[in-house]
């Protein structure tokens, strides 16, 4: 990031009489610098690569230093790192494709895990303010949750009826998704507060992994 900050400082540097006077001017290695740095393509390049990078950085220190308090932010934040590296690269599709399919990739073999998907999913805040992006692997990680966790059908289709509940703001979740009810509450809280109403098996069990 430094080193494109400095974009107009080293071009200038490389244009002045101080360098074309100096010994690194003629060297191999001197001439090599100057050209890159004139080049546009370079520029082009690192910008990119910024903006591919930046926003993944900002992630990998929470992610690497996995704890309850994080754990339940995990996929969460890698949405906002796509959704940043696109808008970051003027929303074309040609740039940030082949971007988002390394991160899927990596994402895919390495580092997703069905409880991610649960925690995401049971953050009250992103559920009720649309931040939320529900898809299959998100659906994928609750019913593995939901069959892992409880064996009888009764209980599954309980917690089933539950989570549509919750997922609609109905029943005894209908105050919890109002502004008013997720102001300052952590998803912690929240779920000790509402779900002793609704007595979410699911989320007593999962939270205190996912948050």
């Amino acid at each position: 990031m430094f080193i494109v900050t400095q974009k107009n400082n080293l071009k200038n540097m490389v244009a002045s009489s101080e360098w074309t006077d100096s010994d690194w001017a003629s060297t191999t290695q001197g001439k090599w610098v100057a050209d890159l740095l004139r080049d546009i393509t370079f520029w082009e390049k690192t910008r990119i690569l910024l903006a591919a990078t930046a926003p993944l950085v900002r992630i990998l220190v929470p992610i690497d230093g996995v704890s309850k308090l994080q754990i339940g932010l995990i996929y969460y934040s890698i949405i906002q790192a796509k959704e940043e590296i696109k808008k970051q690269l003027g929303n074309e599709a040609f740039h940030y494709m082949p971007i988002w399919n390394v991160i899927e990739c990596v994402w895919d073999q390495y580092l997703y895990r069905p409880l991610y998907g649960v925690g995401y999913y049971l953050n009250p805040a992103l559920l009720y303010t649309e931040k939320m992006y529900l898809n299959g692997e998100v659906e994928h990680g609750l019913k593995s949750c939901i069959f892992g966790m409880f064996e009888g059908r009764h209980v599954q289709d309980l917690i089933s009826q539950q989570l549509q509940k919750y997922e609609q703001g109905e029943g005894a979740f209908k105050d919890g998704s109002t502004l008013q009810g997720l102001k300052d509450a952590s998803p912690t809280e929240w779920w000790s507060r509402y779900d002793a109403m609704e007595r979410n098996a699911l989320s007593c069990r999962s939270l205190p992994f996912a948050y």
